[in-house]
C-alpha cells in the first residue's frame, strides 16, 4: 500500500484552523488594490504567532484565499492577470516560516474545482478545456513557493476524481513536499 502520509496528525496532537480571507474596500479596483495591501501591511505576524502558541496546538491549517476574489499570498501562475487580486506582502509565507522555526506544521487550505475563487476561476478559464492542468499548474506554484514549510493540503469542494486526475493532483499538491 501506499505510505500514510498524515501519520504525524494522529499521534495525539490537534491544530487550528484559521480562515484568513481578504475582502477590501473601494469603489475601483486600484482603490481595493490599495485597500488590500493596507490591511496585509498591518497584519501583526508577532501577535498572531503568540496567539497560535497560546493554543498549544502542533499544526495549524490556514486559507490561500477562499470565495472572496482575493488571495491572501501572491501566486506566480496569476501574477500578470490578477496582480491587484493577491497583496504585495506574504503573511502565509511569513507564517510558515515562523511555524517552522518553532517546529510546528502548516496545512494549507485552497477551494478545488468548480469551488475555486472567483478570481482563481476567471483567470484559469474555468468551464474551458484544460482547466484542470491550469488549475495543477496553479497548485504546484505554491506547493514549490512554500516547500519544506507546509505538511498537506485541506481542499474544500473535493470530490471523486477519475485516477488519472487524482494522480495529477497529488503530484501538484505535493511538488514542494511529499
Amino acid at each position: 500500500g501506499s505510505p500514510n502520509r498524515a501519520a504525524w496528525m494522529a499521534k495525539g496532537t490537534y491544530g487550528v484552523m484559521v480562515h484568513y480571507l481578504l475582502q477590501p474596500k473601494g469603489d475601483t479596483p486600484e482603490a481595493q488594490t490599495a485597500d488590500l495591501n493596507r490591511m496585509v501591511d498591518k497584519f501583526d505576524l508577532d501577535a498572531f504567532v503568540a496567539q497560535f502558541e497560546a493554543t498549544r496546538a502542533d499544526w495549524l491549517i490556514l486559507t490561500l484565499g477562499q470565495g472572496t476574489g482575493y488571495l491572501s499570498s501572491p501566486n506566480p501562475l496569476l501574477a500578470q492577470e490578477a496582480a491587484g487580486n493577491m497583496p504585495n506582502r506574504d503573511v502565509p509565507l511569513e507564517i510558515a516560516q515562523r511555524l517552522g522555526a518553532l517546529g510546528k506544521k502548516l496545512i494549507l487550505y485552497l477551494p478545488s474545482g468548480g469551488q475555486a475563487d472567483p478570481t482563481v476561476k476567471r483567470v484559469l478559464r474555468f468551464g474551458e478545456d484544460g482547466y484542470f492542468q491550469r488549475y495543477n499548474d496553479f497548485l504546484r506554484a505554491y506547493a514549490v513557493k512554500f516547500g519544506k514549510l507546509y505538511h498537506g493540503w485541506w481542499f474544500d469542494g473535493c470530490g471523486p476524481q477519475p485516477d488519472e486526475f487524482w494522480h495529477a493532483w497529488m503530484d501538484a499538491a505535493r511538488a514542494g513536499s511529499p
